[in-house]
C-alpha cells in the first residue's frame, strides 16, 4: 500500500480549554486529580491513579508517526508562552 496523503483528515488537538471542568490552559493544565476532586465533587479518579497525578494527559491514539503527538506539543507550547506573555 502507498501512502496518499489525500486521505488524511486536516485535524489538530483541541487547542481551547474544556469547558466541562474549567480547565484555563487546555492541554496544557498542571492542575491535579487532587485539585479537580476538591473543585467537583461527583467527579470521580480513574481506578489506581495517584491523586498527584495531572488531570491533563495526553494519549497518542496511533503511536505511528508521532504528528499527534507534535501538534499537542506546538499547542501546549503555544498556550503557556501566550500565558506567560500576559
Amino acid at each position: 500500500m502507498i501512502f496518499n496523503p489525500s486521505c488524511m483528515l486536516n485535524a489538530s488537538p483541541p487547542s481551547s480549554p474544556v469547558p466541562e471542568f474549567g480547565l484555563e490552559d487546555g492541554l496544557a493544565d498542571t492542575t491535579t486529580w487532587n485539585e479537580m476532586l476538591t473543585r467537583y465533587k461527583g467527579l470521580r479518579p480513574p481506578e489506581g491513579i495517584p491523586l498527584n497525578e495531572p488531570f491533563v494527559q495526553i494519549l497518542d491514539p496511533a503511536t505511528g508517526t508521532g504528528t499527534f503527538l507534535v501538534e499537542a506539543i506546538d499547542v501546549i507550547h503555544r498556550t503557556i508562552e501566550a500565558r506567560w506573555k500576559k
